[in-house]
């Protein structure tokens, strides 16, 4: 019985002493200056020119001129952007009018304008 009382004993003392050096791992690796070579600490804005998405919602229902032949897929223009845009279900030339028919997510799902 005392056999498995001081393996319980080590393996406490071991845990706690593993959390101890952890913390203290963690606090002064965070402040060194390896840790800050590695770690990226610059935010990226739009102000810089960095977009991280793009407001969709402002398109379903609005007319655009397709820029690539849609096999499926391809490109479209909308108020003057361009946009990666999926055909519904066919195969639509370059320089036909598509309408924005909904958006799953960002992808873009056109028909052609009738």
């Amino acid at each position: 019985m005392t056999s498995a009382y001081s393996w319980l004993i080590i393996f406490i003392i071991t845990f706690i002493a593993a959390i101890v050096v952890i913390y203290f791992l963690v606090k002064f690796i965070t402040g060194s200056k390896t840790f800050e070579f590695m770690v990226v600490n610059k935010k990226e804005n739009s102000g810089s020119g960095v977009k991280s998405s793009i407001d969709y919602q402002e398109l379903p229902g609005k007319t655009g001129i397709t820029s690539t032949d849609l096999r499926l897929s391809g490109k479209a223009r909308f108020n003057n952007k361009e946009f990666q845009v999926i055909s519904k279900d066919e195969y639509i030339q370059k320089g036909t009018a598509v309408v924005v028919n909904h958006i799953e997510g960002n992808k873009i799902f056109v028909i052609r304008n009738k």
